[in-house]
């Protein structure tokens, strides 16, 4: 009736290259919360500066990895589905949030608001 694929086949069939700036993303999120949890109160002004690395890391990765596509990408067995404007939507997105990041960081300096989850 219905064939269970196994690990071996689910890893070699899913095409995981197409998700990798959304994860990249996450995995930066991830870093920042848990470096803003463990710093000092005085170090975390720094927290915007990993936020921007993160999304810099992934908005290159998003080039490469969209770059190239001519046609759809389909990862993880039809649930993700990626094209060229994927890649642009998702570059116009990591750029509006670096923007955003970029713009706030002086007003959350002055108001003394140190948070990585802002």
């Amino acid at each position: 009736m219905f064939e269970t694929p196994t690990i071996a086949d689910f890893l070699a069939n899913s095409n995981l290259a197409s998700t990798l700036p959304g994860v990249l993303l996450v995995f930066g999120t991830l870093i920042l919360v848990l470096v803003d949890l463990f710093i000092p109160d005085e170090r975390k002004s720094w927290t915007p500066i990993l936020a921007c690395v993160g999304i810099g890391v992934s908005f290159v990765v998003n080039l490469f990895v969209f770059a190239p596509v001519a046609g759809e990408q389909v990862a993880l067995y039809g649930m993700f589905v990626a094209d060229a404007f994927t890649g642009f939507l998702n570059a116009v997105i990591l750029i509006g949030t670096l923007i955003s990041i970029l713009l706030s960081w002086d007003y959350l300096n002055r108001r003394d608001i140190h948070r990585g989850e802002y």
